[in-house]
């Protein structure tokens, strides 16, 4: 028998692993610029994406804004199962 969450769970959450780079708050914008230019440099190179997707990965960049975005979206997903599952802090 299927639980209530468990619909709600497989409609909502997608499988993502992945890896991200976060300055702490209060970062000069110059120096976040100059990062996320450097990440996404690297991120075009030809053999670095070959071997990221020879382990069944994909390149993906984003600005600070969009990756902002997604966390913020992430953790709205996870508090909604959090709450669908009944759990507390302990």
């Amino acid at each position: 028998m299927s639980q209530p969450w468990e619909n709600w769970a497989c409609a909502t959450l997608r499988s993502r692993v992945g890896t991200a780079v976060a300055a702490t708050p209060g970062t000069p914008r110059a120096i976040v610029q100059k990062l996320q230019e450097a990440f996404t440099t690297a991120a075009r190179d030809p053999d670095l994406k070959r071997r990221v997707e020879e382990n069944g990965l994909t390149v993906v960049t984003s600005t600070p804004e969009e990756m902002g975005q997604l966390l913020v979206k992430e953790v709205a997903d996870i508090s909604q199962l959090v709450h669908a599952l009944g759990l507390v802090k302990q």
